[in-house]
C-alpha cells in the first residue's frame, strides 16, 4: 500500500530506481572523506542553491544514463531473474512521466508529451498511481472517495471522473465529464476535459476521425495537441 502511494506498483519498478552500482559509487566517492557524525547543518545551515541545477546530481538522476549503467552492471544481472530485469528496463522510461510538470531543475533530458504519456499508461499498462498523478490526483483522494457516498460538489465529480478513468471505464468517464461540464463552464475546465474526453473516446474506439478533425470544437485546441492526436489515433 505504501509503495503504491509513490507509484511503485510492480516489482520491476523497484529495479528501475537503480542509480549506480558499487564500482560506480566507489569511483564517485574515491576522494571524499566519510561523514562520521550526525550533526544536521554542520556542513552548512543554508539551503541556498539547493534548487539549482547540479551537474553530478543531474548525471545520477538522468533516466537514460541510469539505464545504461544498469545494462553494464554484472552484479545486478547476477542477482535477479530475467523476467524482473525485462520489467525493470520497461519501467525506466515510465519514470520520465513522473517528472512532467514538476519543474525539477535536475532534469536534463527531454520529457514525454503529457497527453501521450497518459494515453500510453491507460492503454498499455494496468497501473493506477502514475496515471492518477498525471490526472492531478492522489491515492488518498480516491481512498476518501471510496468511503464517501455521492456528494453534490464539483470536487466529488472530479474525483469520480479520475476513478472511472483508472478503471478504464472510458464511456462512463465521458458521461461523467459531460455532466460535470454542465456545472462548471469555466474555459480552462472546458478545454482540459474536452481533451480528456477526446482521448477517452479514442481509447474506447468511439471516434469518427474524419468528422472530428473538421469540427469546430477540435479546431479550438492548440496545434501541438491536434497534431499529436491525429498522429496517435489517426490510424
Amino acid at each position: 500500500m505504501e509503495l503504491s502511494r509513490i507509484a511503485i506498483e510492480k516489482p520491476g519498478q523497484l529495479g528501475s530506481l537503480f542509480m549506480a552500482d558499487a564500482p560506480t559509487l566507489k569511483q564517485l566517492t574515491a576522494n571524499i572523506e566519510p561523514l562520521v557524525d550526525n550533526f544536521p547543518q554542520r556542513i552548512s545551515p543554508s539551503t541556498e542553491g539547493m534548487r539549482e541545477q547540479a551537474a553530478l546530481y543531474s548525471e545520477l538522476l538522468n533516466v537514460d544514463n541510469r539505464k545504461i549503467r544498469l545494462a553494464s552492471s554484472a552484479y545486478f544481472f547476477s542477482l535477479f531473474p530475467e523476467e524482473f530485469i525485462r520489467e525493470t528496463f520497461f519501467y525506466f522510461d515510465l519514470q520520465k512521466m513522473l517528472m512532467i510538470g514538476t519543474g525539477n531543475p535536475h532534469v536534463d533530458y527531454p520529457l514525454p508529451y503529457f497527453w501521450d504519456s497518459l494515453t500510453l499508461l491507460l492503454r498499455d499498462t494496468d497501473l493506477q498511481t502514475l496515471p492518477l498523478l498525471l490526472l492531478n490526483g492522489s491515492p488518498r483522494e480516491l481512498e476518501i472517495l471510496a468511503t464517501s457516498g455521492p456528494v453534490n460538489s464539483l470536487e466529488y465529480q472530479r474525483s469520480n471522473i479520475k476513478k472511472l478513468i483508472l478503471e478504464r471505464r472510458y464511456l462512463a468517464a465521458i458521461e461523467a465529464i459531460n455532466q460535470y461540464l454542465l456545472d462548471d463552464t469555466s474555459p480552462d475546465q472546458v478545454d482540459y476535459y474536452g481533451r480528456v474526453s477526446l482521448m477517452l473516446a479514442a481509447l474506447a474506439g468511439e471516434l469518427q476521425m474524419d468528422e472530428l478533425v473538421n469540427s469546430q470544437s477540435f479546431a479550438a485546441f492548440d496545434a501541438e495537441f491536434k497534431a499529436w492526436f491525429i498522429q496517435r489515433f489517426g490510424g
